[in-house]
């Protein structure tokens, strides 16, 4: 058998698992995104996309090294390319089948190590504390405060949002509701 064959063959189905996995990530942020990522707390979601970065750059950079090797080996070749292969086709061909394996463990390494930050980045996710709940606590005669509950004491809580912190005594408290959004 031609060795050539058999690390192009190999070539492929490492692009292929490394495409399949690629795919199944960017369809899990295209139909999770925006809904899931509104249910984790800001920095860990920072750290999240960055993790998730850098585990698509890792295969983006590996699906190239197997484009390349499945190309297979140039048929053509310039007085240049025999020189530096000490001027025999064979010798050419064995040291492009050399890098090609090279490049195939390479990206091999990159597809693995690819995995490490994305299934942190999975489990951040799944464990990641979400945003802090809201409340919206309707006051006799004043407007709603809406926030998140600071301190609560025996006689009042304390609402924060945007900064500003509003005591409520808790006498003036009509009703207190869980919101998800402050208007």
């Amino acid at each position: 058998t031609d060795p050539s064959a058999a690390i192009q063959g190999s070539a492929k189905a490492w692009s292929a698992g490394l495409s399949a996995l690629l795919t199944l990530v960017v369809a899990g942020i295209w139909v999770g995104g925006q809904i899931a990522a509104s249910k984790v707390d800001p920095a860990s979601l920072a750290l999240i996309v960055l993790l998730a970065g850098i585990a698509v750059v890792l295969h983006i950079i590996a699906l190239i090294l197997l484009l390349v090797v499945s190309s297979g080996i140039p048929q053509t070749l310039s007085t240049t390319k025999l020189r530096r292969s000490d001027g025999s086709v064979r010798n050419y061909r064995e040291a492009v089948r050399k890098r090609h394996a090279t490049m195939i463990r390479s990206a091999a390494v990159l597809g693995i190590v690819g995995l490490v930050p994305m299934l942190i980045a999975l489990g951040l996710w799944i464990l990641a504390p979400g945003p802090e709940p809201k409340v919206s606590v309707d006051i006799k005669d004043k407007p709603a405060a809406c926030g998140e509950i600071t301190t609560v004491s025996d006689s009042s809580i304390t609402v924060a949002s945007g900064g500003k912190e509003t005591s409520i005594p808790l006498s003036d408290i009509v009703e207190i509701s869980a919101v998800s959004e402050c208007e």
